[in-house]
């Protein structure tokens, strides 16, 4: 079986995946540079 390269870009486009959460999620400049350490939570103490 083979495809043209219509039928492939159709194909991708249908089964494509949107990462969501957690990328979309540790994406966010806070929380990526919370993590990342370009910045400190607050201690306890």
């Amino acid at each position: 079986m083979s495809f043209s390269d219509e039928q492939r870009t159709r194909l991708d486009r249908a089964s494509a995946i949107e990462p969501g959460f957690p990328h979309d999620f540790m994406a966010m400049p806070l929380v990526h540079s919370v993590v990342f350490g370009e910045t400190r939570p607050p201690l306890r103490g």
